[in-house]
């Protein structure tokens, strides 16, 4: 029924205040579109200069989290930073999510939002250093890829040969606290791949951790990624790319996101050692099932022959059994003659 969106059109409705650009929701019953980051606290700062982005709404439409730059959304934000907020659609009334453990705003900008089907749980990538008591600022895998730079030590300005991680966390309505969530198999908070995510009911956040060296000459840097599934009220996590017994990869595995009753992961990888048959030497995509632990290939032609091109991005439904993704393809379905990258779905 609802879709929010970022625009920076300034006609979307009568009257509306000039921003860079604005979250707006739409009912698509009643044709009604509702400014969400209509603000308005006092502040100093020039809001028509300021941006709303990235908006995710809760499965009934009443809750909104996006990220932005204004000022004028909550009280205690630092200016010119990114922050989290969610707003309350029914109430009218807007959180800021990214607030430091002495009551005031993020040091740093955080990004990339996703909320929970109830709306009590908001997912997100950060680069502040005060949203954890004791919180060292940027973890080693920001420090690494900085360190990593230009040939002459004495640039002025040196350019990043390397990308760089930042940690993962979650937040809760109910209680307004932070936890770090991108955690590895000893405990630690590590920063992940752009593409961390939270579960549709809010109890698991899957995301992808760089392994330093572990990678095939010339890709991505030296850094490979595997994808993880952290279930967050037990600590417990998975590895969604581990490979067939005996077998170990020099590949990455990326953009995991999983079903509504938390079974399937669906990931695109590199990895050539997850599945028997696997010799395409191209990206595809996957899904490994958390009850059994077996995984599946997805993106197969409808005769199960593998793909000769590269398979990534999959969106899925509420039960696992539709997905959705990007293909560069022409073996997987009859008559797809135009040598261009193509959606596909695929029922299981």
């Amino acid at each position: 029924r609802y879709v929010a969106f970022s625009t920076a059109a300034t006609n979307v409705l009568p009257g509306q205040p000039k921003h860079e650009s604005d979250v707006f929701v739409r009912d698509r019953w009643t044709g009604r579109t509702e400014l969400i980051t209509a603000g308005g606290l006092p502040t100093t700062d020039d809001q028509s200069i300021r941006n709303a982005d990235s908006p995710t709404l809760s499965r009934d439409g009443r809750y909104v989290a996006f990220a932005s730059t204004r000022t004028d959304l909550a009280p205690g934000v630092k200016r010119g930073k990114i922050n989290i907020y969610v707003t309350d659609r029914w109430t009218h009334t807007t959180r800021l999510v990214t607030t430091g453990t002495d009551g005031g705003g993020a040091n740093n900008s955080s990004y990339s939002p996703t909320i929970s089907a109830d709306g009590n749980t908001v997912g997100f990538t950060s680069r502040a250093g005060n949203l954890l008591p004791g919180d060292p600022g940027d973890p080693a895998e920001a420090a690494r890829s900085a360190a990593d730079a230009a040939a002459d030590p004495d640039a002025a300005t040196p350019q990043l040969t390397g990308p760089r991680f930042y940690p993962y966390y979650v937040w809760k309505a109910d209680t307004g606290q932070i936890t770090g969530a991108s955690l590895d198999d000893t405990g630690a908070l590590r920063g992940v791949a752009y593409d961390a995510r939270i579960s549709p009911d809010g109890r698991f956040a899957v995301y992808g951790l760089p392994v330093f060296g572990g990678a095939a000459p010339g890709h991505n840097h030296g850094i490979r990624m595997d994808v993880y599934v952290h279930e967050l009220a037990t600590g417990k996590l998975t590895k969604a790319n581990d490979g067939l017994p005996g077998t170990s990869t020099t590949r990455s595995s990326a953009g995991g996101v999983m079903t509504a009753d938390d079974r399937w992961v669906y990931f695109g990888s590199d990895a050539e050692n997850l599945v028997p048959g696997d010799t395409n030497d191209v990206s595809d995509v996957f899904r490994r099932d958390l009850w059994t632990g077996s995984v599946e290939r997805v993106s197969v032609a409808q005769d199960g022959s593998q793909s000769t091109a590269t398979s990534y991005s999959p969106r899925v439904d509420a039960t696992g059994d539709t997905v959705v993704f990007n293909a560069e393809d022409g073996n997987l379905v009859p008559g797809d003659t135009n040598t261009v990258t193509d959606v596909f779905l695929r029922r299981l």
